[in-house]
Parts: C-alpha cells; structure tokens; sequence
C-alpha cells in the first residue's frame, strides 16, 4: 500500500535573530478530514485524496502497531461474547470478525440504486466468495517529529478496484472517516460519484 503526505507543522523558528513565532492554529484533539479528489491511478487502482487537521498529531499507525485497540481480529467466544487476542484468540473461539480500528482510514462504498446511494460492499473474497465491507486501510504516522502539536496536511491513500464486483454501468462513491491514535473518529466525507471502468 503506498502513501503520499504532504504535512504542514506549526511550529516556532529563529531567523536572523529576530524571534519569529507563527501562532499555531487552534485544531481540536479530534482529526477533521476534507475531500480533494478522487483520480484514477491506473487500471487497478484509483487515489482518494483528502486534506486533515489534527490537534495533538497523534494520526496514523507503524505496520507493527498490532496490539489492541490495534488488532486485526477480534474473536466471536461460543457463549456470543467479543474479545480481542490476549495474546491468543479465546479456547472457546467459533469465529472472528475484522476488528474496525486495525485500520486508520475507514472507507464504505456506496452504489446508486434508484437514483439513491445506498451502502454496497466493496468487493469478493474469491477464496470464500465472502462479501468484504471495506478495504483495509492503513497510513503511517503523519510526523515522527511533531508530537502534542496541531498539524495538518494532505493524504493521499490508494483503494485497489481489481475485483470490484460492479458492471461499467454501475455508479459509486467512498465515504471516508479516520482514526487518530486515541480513537477519535473524524468527520464523514463522502467522494464524488465515479462511473467504473
């Protein structure tokens, strides 16, 4: 999975002896997104991009961050319960399900049905022939240098449409949030409509 960032810090600097401080924005501790665009990569893969403010930095998540909150899966017990690994699944486990917070960019797609966008799934597990809710996206830490500070920026995330169950005369849109490392939950963006190839 690639990522592009372009990140803007706000932080105070010395020039020419002159103290110079730019007053840093008042952004709140939860993560506010905006959609830019959506543009077709190649073939298979289309780029979602939006725009965040954050106030205290703490956005994305390193590949090895898979403890919870941050595990893949939690597991369904015999007796109906939820739980997360701890470190292993439960003995009495009879299934799992995606745990949502593995991801830090939450996408849902939705299909226009009678003139009405209602929410589809995002494609099929070929081995199972399984619905999948949505794709599993993950960004890294936006600044490894900027903690407990506002900070915003553009993010550019790409969503793989190789088995994408809808005919070319389908018509879609994403609708986006993201999670900060303390589990706040952005707004909700939706894309523009796009028509598949």
């Amino acid at each position: 999975m690639r990522f592009v960032f372009k990140i803007s810090p706000f932080l105070c600097a010395l020039i020419f002896g002159v103290n110079s401080c730019q007053t840093p924005p008042d952004f709140p501790d939860t993560p506010k997104i905006k959609f830019i665009e959506l543009k077709e990569i190649d073939e298979n893969n289309l780029g979602l991009v939006f725009e965040f403010e954050d106030g205290d930095a703490d956005l994305g998540l390193l590949s090895t961050q898979t403890n919870p909150p941050y595990h893949e899966y939690n597991y369904i017990t015999a007796d109906g319960d939820t739980a997360p690994p701890d470190p292993f699944p439960p003995s009495n486990t009879v299934d799992s399900v995606k745990n949502l917070t593995f991801s830090n960019a939450i996408v849902y797609t939705y299909l226009l049905v009678d003139g009405e966008f209602v929410k589809s799934f995002y494609g099929i597990d070929f081995n199972t022939f399984d619905t999948i809710p949505r794709p599993d996206l993950r960004f890294p830490p936006v600044s490894q240098k900027v903690q407990n500070q506002p900070v915003s920026g553009t993010i550019e995330v790409f969503i793989n449409t190789e088995f994408f169950p809808y005919k070319s005369t389908d018509t879609l849109r994403f609708e986006l949030y993201i999670f900060d490392r303390a589990l706040h939950a952005s707004n909700r963006v939706n894309t523009t409509s796009f028509t598949v190839n």
